[in-house]
């Protein structure tokens, strides 16, 4: 058999590393197509010469966003009737599949390139099995090599120099990168700037050289970048400004003052959602940044530092004084304590609970990790929990809830939330302890009240294992409606 020729199974397409699919398929197929036994597995492959293709830049192993459902089923009905179409539709085919099926072979290139396009796009999350699409063959090369360049870690010039180098080649990786991620942590040993560096490092550089070559970037994330080495300068975000079709912005464990995270999340004209995770606040005045365009955010997602030092009130209170409290409408933030003592007794809740009342146009919500820490376990729940007063958030329609500690504060909040809301997820991780039982059967009493009529969907999240027949026991009442059920997780 030519070295060009990769052999799939006809009928048992988890028996040989060819093509790929996922086992959840068989749910989309047709009664009559049950004969398809697919399997997530790899593609191996090699070119006419014998030699293997490959790649010399690897993407980021971040996933891009899942698929919307229907798609997914489209493509496995169009790809299920392809076969049915090529092997059952008369006797004479169901003869040759036999055959077929005994070898166990056919050639991969017998695949229309249409439906190529459909298993290898049903394959975006999937990174291995994208790359071993790309040794197939050079139909399958193609077919694979825009989702290869999708997602694009940088981590230091040399990379750098190897992305423009390939898109010089092919100018058609222009169009493809999606995801830019800059990588502090992946840089070589010794390229950090010294004490005292006035010298730009390498993360001056993709603004100036990738901006106007990547005109269909839409995200951007930033990884372990700090003042230090980064040396932000008005030059720096100005040209950060060139990325106009930037519209998600990610800060990941990065070490900013306040003035440069402003500025950072002030430099895209048409950013939209905006991630900031595990911020670490850096001290130090900057009066020469600017906001350039001042954000008018449809998402905001904040993972607050335990860390007193890294408190995030600032942003809080600055972000409330944006054009974004108009425009936002999914606000999740995590680890929403109570006060931080080495932090002048600021407590954390009152300006989450200032933004969330300033943004009237929320449509979704998530509180995670409410706890009152030692300082507030004297106070009353219903005045921590009047912290987050939702009475004039009127377009909420759905919130997500976790409380660690004894989960009293959930029913107090959703008291007042407005009677419109449709969907509650309750994440459920940690243990119940007995005092606990009864705040989750006072959610229940709520939610099956006459006030909350529209309710669609109940979801506990993560339930603490070995606790799934308690909390199915509690919440039977909203499971025998159809409403509450047990999930692993949501899917970000």
């Amino acid at each position: 058999m030519s070295s060009a020729r990769v052999p799939f199974a006809v009928l048992d397409l988890s028996s040989h590393p060819c093509t790929t699919f996922c086992s959840k398929a068989l749910a989309f197929l047709p009664s009559g197509a049950c004969y398809l036994r697919l399997a997530r597995t790899a593609v191996t492959g090699r070119g006419s010469s014998g030699a293997p293709f490959k790649s010399s830049l690897s993407p980021s192993p971040i996933p891009p966003v899942c698929p919307p459902e229907s798609d997914s089923r489209r493509c496995i009905m169009k790809i299920s009737q392809w076969f049915m179409r090529r092997f059952l539709t008369s006797s004479r085919r169901d003869q040759r599949r036999k055959s077929l099926s005994k070898a166990g072979i056919c050639n991969a290139s017998q695949v229309p390139y249409d439906i190529l396009l459909y298993i290898v796009a049903y394959l975006y999350d999937d990174l291995r099995s994208i790359q071993a699409c790309n040794l197939v063959s050079h139909s399958w090369r193609e077919a694979a090599l825009p989702l290869l360049f999708r997602n694009i870690t940088l981590s230091g010039t040399k990379r750098l120099l190897q992305l423009e180098e390939r898109m010089e080649v092919d100018p058609s990786i222009r169009s493809w990168v999606r995801e830019l991620h800059l990588d502090r942590s992946l840089e070589p040993f010794g390229h950090f700037p010294g004490s005292g560096s006035q010298c730009p490092t390498w993360f001056y550089q993709p603004a100036s050289k990738l901006a106007s070559k990547l005109h269909n970037l839409t995200t951007l994330h930033f990884l372990h970048v700090t003042d230090m080495n980064l040396l932000p300068s008005p030059l720096f975000f100005h040209q950060l400004t060139r990325f106009r079709h930037v519209r998600t912005l990610i800060l990941d464990d990065c070490h900013f003052s306040d003035p440069v995270l402003y500025a950072f999340v002030s430099a895209f004209p048409k950013l939209t959602d905006f991630h900031l995770r595990c911020h670490h606040r850096a001290p130090g005045e900057r009066q020469d940044l600017h906001c350039a365009y001042p954000p008018s955010l449809t998402s905001l997602t904040v993972d607050i530092a335990f860390s007193p030092g890294d408190t995030v009130t600032p942003f809080l209170e600055w972000i409330a004084n944006t054009p974004s409290t108009q425009s936002l409408r999914s606000l999740v933030v995590n680890n929403v304590s109570g006060i931080l003592v080495m932090m002048n007794m600021v407590c954390v809740a009152e300006y989450v609970g200032k933004l969330v009342k300033r943004c009237v146009g929320l449509e979704h919500l998530g509180l995670m990790f409410i706890a009152k820490n030692e300082v507030m376990r004297s106070e009353p729940d219903d005045v921590f929990a009047s912290y987050f007063d939702l009475t004039q958030n009127v377009r909420l329609q759905s919130i997500e809830l976790k409380d660690p500690a004894h989960s009293s504060l959930i029913p107090t909040i959703l008291q007042s939330c407005v009677v419109d809301l449709r969907r509650v997820s309750i994440f459920m991780d940690t243990p119940l302890p007995p005092t606990c039982i009864s705040n989750h059967r006072a959610i229940v009493t709520l939610l099956s009240s006459p006030a909350y009529t529209e309710m669609e969907e109940v979801r506990l999240v993560d339930v603490a294992k070995g606790y799934e027949d308690v909390v199915r026991q509690t919440y039977e009442p909203l499971m025998d409606r159809g409403l509450a059920k047990l999930i692993a997780q949501i899917p970000e």
